[in-house]
């Protein structure tokens, strides 16, 4: 590490929230407040965000192989009940399906009450991010919001089996604990799944997909790792769109990330 990598002051929750919302003005300002779905099925899904300090004081905070430090930023996750018919025990944000004529931020809000407690208004929305498609045909649409440091997530048990927090900044580092495979999502177009081990807890597919873009944003700098597959056909989960069965490529892959300076954004593909 260089001596001004080390000397570098650290992120706080302010400076993250004020990067999120810029991000989200010039979003606004480019036309992409609402971007087309990527499926006919809708889900939304909140980011919650609190102060490393919030979430060290509930006792449910697990490791980030040294990334992060007493000033980090941490997301609030949850663990899909064992009981539920898919995806049971897996990492997850709050979230679910949009209500017929449901915008996507009233839905990631409303799951979120259901999932965890947390009360619609008490939730400082700082950005939505363009929809992911999901293994199962569905577009996503992450909500990224600050919630109150006093928070204490009230389980429904029907849904949640538990939250823990852990460090947002983590999901940028290719060190300890990471790893991926490249999957055929679609014929010849390939995708990077992500894996980010958390204590006990294994993040990955959509939801690291997710936080790799909030962190991104977040911090001002693009991961340490490759993001797709570098062959002919490598994409990603944000540049294909389905009809809910097939899927077929629309974009190009690229991650723009906000210059923490000021300075104009970058692209990495």
């Amino acid at each position: 590490m260089s001596a001004s990598a080390a000397a570098a002051p650290p992120t706080t929750i302010e400076v993250v929230c004020t990067r999120l919302a810029r991000y989200w003005v010039a979003e606004c300002s480019e036309g992409q407040r609402t971007p087309a779905p990527l499926a006919p099925r809708q889900a939304s899904v909140l980011v919650p965000l609190v102060s490393a300090a919030a979430a060290m004081a509930t006792n449910h905070i697990v490791g980030s192989n040294g990334v992060g430090g007493c000033e980090d930023v941490h997301v609030l996750l949850c663990t899909r009940s064992a009981n539920l018919s898919s995806h049971a025990g897996e990492v997850c944000l709050p979230g679910g399906k949009n209500e017929p004529g449901e915008c996507d931020r009233a839905a990631a809000l409303r799951e979120a009450r259901e999932e965890v407690g947390l009360i619609p208004a008490d939730a400082a929305v700082l950005a939505e991010l363009p929809p992911f498609l999901s293994k199962g045909h569905v577009s996503v649409r992450p909500v990224v919001a600050r919630i109150p440091d006093h928070f204490a997530p009230v389980v429904n048990r029907d849904e949640v089996d538990e939250c823990f927090y852990c460090s947002l900044e983590g999901f940028l580092s290719g060190g300890e604990g990471y790893s991926y495979r490249d999957w055929e999502f679609v014929e010849k177009r390939y995708i990077r799944v992500h894996f980010f081990q958390r204590g006990r807890h294994e993040v990955w597919g959509l939801t690291a997909a997710i936080l790799i873009q909030v962190a991104a944003i977040a911090y001002g700098r693009p991961p340490e790792f490759d993001l797709h597959p570098p062959v002919a056909g490598g994409t990603d989960i944000q540049s294909i769109r389905s009809d809910g069965i097939t899927a077929e490529l629309i974009s190009s892959p690229t991650l723009v990330v906000h210059s923490s300076d000021g300075a104009p954004p970058v692209s990495r593909m």
